[in-house]
């Protein structure tokens, strides 16, 4: 059995793992006679999922696959553990606070040292990202920091004394 195979079984158990999460996912009533709705593309992408490891099992390959030694791996795995840490801190730091310092600390481990790149790029897209998403009408919370400053109000206002 070649590593084509191994990976497409080990492809295959996530995709049909995910496909029956996604199956789970609560619909409302208006949603359920909808033709696209939330489990629409979780859905299709377990369904390619499937197809392609389907296809990497049933082909015939005698080709070896070394593992590439001569990649450097490091940055690779420190914005792993930094998307895991975006995750961990998104609910305390909020959309615009984590993101921006996720795209900063990725950014400046990929090799960037210049400052104005390392503030205004990551600045810019979440701004613009966040209006964009406000002009949807999609509200992102701030995060908790942000209550915290304001006396512990959820609002964001002052209370009166």
């Amino acid at each position: 059995m070649n590593s084509f195979r191994i990976g497409g079984l080990v492809f295959l158990a996530f995709s049909l793992l995910y496909g029956w999460s996604a199956s789970h996912i609560p619909l409302d009533y208006w949603s359920l006679k909808e033709a696209f709705n939330a489990r629409s593309l979780p859905l299709t992408l377990s369904l390619i999922g499937v197809l392609s490891s389907l296809a990497a099992i049933g082909v015939r390959s005698e080709l070896a696959w070394p593992f590439p030694t001569h990649l450097n791996w490091k940055p690779l795995l420190i914005i792993c553990l930094l998307m895991l840490l975006y995750g961990i801190g998104f609910t305390f730091l909020g959309f615009l606070m984590a993101s921006f310092l996720l795209l900063s600390a990725s950014i400046f481990f990929l090799g960037e040292r210049r400052s104005g790149i390392l503030l205004l790029v990551p600045g810019c897209v979440i701004v613009v990202f966040w209006l964009l998403l406000g002009s949807l009408g999609i509200h992102i919370e701030p995060g908790e920091w942000w209550y915290l400053i304001f006396n512990g109000t959820r609002s964001g206002a002052i209370p009166d004394a």
